[in-house]
């Protein structure tokens, strides 16, 4: 076991350490750093079961890494804290570098990695780390005016780069943030949510991608194969992807692969009305985005709710006004979605304080213990409640200006079927009346059934109005209970579960909130097909009646009929030693037996018979020995044979003026004396015993 709490460093400043598990499964909270310079740590997950690691990865020292997961199929691992990159790293040149170069020569050859940004005099903006070697970086972009110049200080960043190598699943569940490449190269690379990816490059080559969440990852830049792919999204042939490619991706998840967008700034103004302000006052926000030419909306917000939204004038503002801002203390942004070309951009917090209505004789809460929160407008107050809410005898409770009275008092029940008011009274005696208002929602018209399920037998299809299941032949249909489930709100009848005889069609009704109904017919046709093929399910004792023992050419659960028939063929092919017993009639017919375990066939008689011009049959195609002790009757030519050369007894009493044909390797042993069956006995093949 890895332990619990502490820190697994992994790796020094001299190479990538790794870490090699081989156990059955862990849960570790161990925090794992990655603790070298610019190399880097393994984790290899060569064990069984899930190992999982819940704390964050770290990269403690400055300088890129290089963080590979990889392991075994037989076991998999999970990253479900969070992985970040390490801080940036300097060194200083010791060569000059023109306008127009393409590599650097630093002094500290520990100091980057590929894929690890580069920033500094003479570097153009984005430029990062193609090649590495011997204190050389190779650059992505050419070296810019003035040039690099001997001595001058470089900085690289400590990008931390991600590999999934091997074989095996490794799952990435955690918000990630570091944003280095990600590569796949073997097995399978697992992601929760989207911000489990990095939003680096990425890279998939050997390996797939599985992307398990709703929505899209941006990514910096998108490697298939050898291939660099241009803009759009990708995803596997079950996610929303435009670009759909199964060796890639798996999963519901998309990757998004765009052009870089402008960045924005958002300023937030209070334009109309003041701070402090009072309940129902409008006020008006302002929003100004800036940064070049955005488009697109603007949704204003106090703290976590959102009051509106509003699309971007041609000056790139957005306004709103409200009113609804109850009393209390508000910190209100405003948020640009962005566009193809710009990118979001959230202003910063400003402080909104609404304080009670001037005046000496204000409601200034108000609440229906249970139901929504109401809203006060000047005089009026109104709350919306559900369709079937009794209002007869509501209890509002309110608040009021400091020395106001309330008349009727405050927790009083009143009839809200109309509206009610109340009057407050000022400690300096002034009057004001407000009305309460309680509105209903619209009752709902939903009145469908929604499933519809017979235990035992499985789910009915719907058709409209019309319900209806077929079940296996001989079917009691007199007292079923079948079960379903309604529209939101509505009731039916009869209920769910009540015993009903469906040798007719039964009638349904569902009542919707607002009392129309809607009737469903339930129809329950027994099956007229009868199975021909059966086999014995499991290597267990029991007799030849009970439905539960057999599987079915026609999957309904039936068992042989008592009589039997001409085409039946009874299969007990599983391994293992069992006796089932024939509890049908006596001389039950059928055409073919075929064995295939060590199985004793016993009970009531059975009777071979030619199915058309198909002659009965009996194989035998294991290497066990099976026993046949109920008795036979031949009333048509039986061949025995198969592909297996176990031993078959036939102990049981063989009459009829059929004759019995011996093919195969396997050998056939007639045990019973008192045989009275009158064909000829011919031997093609193997042996029998007499």
């Amino acid at each position: 076991a890895l332990g619990k709490s502490g820190t697994i460093h992994i790796g020094d400043t001299f190479g990538i350490g790794t870490l090699k598990y081989n156990g059955s499964g862990d849960v570790t909270d161990r925090t794992v750093n990655l603790a070298g310079s610019t190399f880097g740590a393994t984790i290899d997950q060569s064990g069984t079961g899930l190992l999982k690691f819940t704390s964050d990865v770290t990269a403690a020292s400055a300088g890129s890494k290089l963080f590979t997961l990889q392991g075994s199929t037989a076991g998999t691992g999970e990253i479900a804290g969070k992985v970040g990159d390490a801080t940036s790293k300097t060194s200083t040149t010791t060569v000059i570098s023109a306008v127009g170069a393409t590599t650097l020569t630093v002094s500290d050859t520990k100091s980057f990695r590929v894929g690890c940004s580069v920033s500094g005099t003479g570097i153009a903006s984005g430029t990062y780390v193609t090649a590495a070697s011997s204190g050389t970086a190779t650059l992505s972009a050419a070296v810019v005016a003035p040039g690099v110049a001997s001595a001058a200080t470089i900085t690289f960043g400590g990008n931390v780069l991600l590999t999934k190598a091997g074989t095996g699943t490794w799952t990435l569940s955690g918000a990630n943030t570091y944003s280095g490449r990600t590569t796949v190269s073997g097995g399978v690379l697992a992601c929760s949510t989207a911000t489990s990816l990095g939003g680096g490059a990425l890279i998939i080559n050997g390996g797939k991608l599985q992307l398990d969440y709703t929505g899209t990852r941006q990514v910096a830049s998108l490697t298939l194969g050898t291939s660099a792919q241009a803009y759009g999204s990708y995803g596997s042939s079950f996610s929303p992807a435009t670009n759909k490619n199964d060796t890639y991706f798996s999963g519901t998840g998309t990757v998004t692969y765009s052009p870089p967008t402008t960045p924005t700034t958002t300023t937030l103004a209070l334009t109309g009305g003041s701070t402090p302000s009072t309940v129902g006052a409008p006020l008006t926000f302002t929003a100004t985005v800036a940064g070049g030419t955005p488009t697109g909306n603007v949704t204003f917000y106090a703290g976590a709710t959102a009051l509106g939204t509003s699309a971007l004038n041609g000056s790139y503002q957005a306004s709103l006004t409200t009113s609804s801002l109850a009393l209390g203390s508000y910190s209100i942004t405003a948020q640009y979605a962005g566009d193809a070309a710009f990118g979001a951009s959230t202003s910063s917090a400003l402080a909104i304080q609404v304080n009670a209505p001037v005046g000496t004789n204000n409601i200034l809460t108000c609440t229906f213990p249970g139901l929504p929160a109401t809203t006060i407008v000047g005089s009026n107050i109104s709350v919306t409640v559900p369709y079937a809410t009794d209002v007869t005898a509501l209890a509002p409770t309110y608040t009021m200006t400091a020395g106001a009275t309330g008349n009727p008092l405050s927790g009083t029940a009143r009839d809200f079927t109309t509206a009610q008011t109340y009057t407050i009274t000022g400690a300096d005696n002034a009057i004001q009346v407000y009305t309460v208002t309680v509105n209903k929602t619209a009752a709902s018209t939903a009145k469908g059934i929604l499933t519809f399920t017979f235990p035992s037998f499985g789910t009915a299809t719907l058709a409209g109005t019309n319900i209806s299941l077929t079940v296996p032949f001989a079917t009691n249909v007199t007292a079923l209970a079948p079960t379903y489930t309604i529209s939101p709100l509505a009731t039916a009848a009869p209920a769910s579960g009540f015993s009903r005889n469906f040798t007719t069609p039964q009638s349904y009704t569902v009542t919707a909130e607002d009392g129309s109904t809607q009737v469903y017919t339930v129809t329950v046709t027994v099956s007229s097909a009868l199975p021909t093929t059966f086999s014995w399910a499991g290597a267990v004792a029991g007799n030849w009646s009970d439905g539960s023992k057999w599987t079915n050419n026609l999957a309904n659960g039936a068992a042989p009929i008592a009589a039997g028939q001409a085409n039946y063929t009874l299969n007990f092919n599983v391994a293992g030693s069992y006796t089932a017993t024939s509890d049908l009639s006596a001389g039950c017919l059928l055409n073919q037996i075929n064995l295939g375990g060590a199985v004793t066939l016993a009970g009531n008689s059975l009777a071979f018979t030619a199915n058309g011009a198909t002659l009965p049959t009996l194989n035998q195609n294991s290497a066990s020995a099976a026993t046949i002790s109920a008795a036979a009757s031949l009333a048509s030519n039986l061949t025995f044979g198969g592909s297996g050369s176990g031993t078959v007894t036939l102990s049981g009493l063989l009459a009829g003026s059929g004759s019995l044909t011996k093919n195969g390797s396997g050998m056939l042993t007639i045990s019973n004396a008192s045989n009275t069956f009158s064909g000829g006995t011919i031997i093609n093949a193997g042996q029998l015993t007499m």
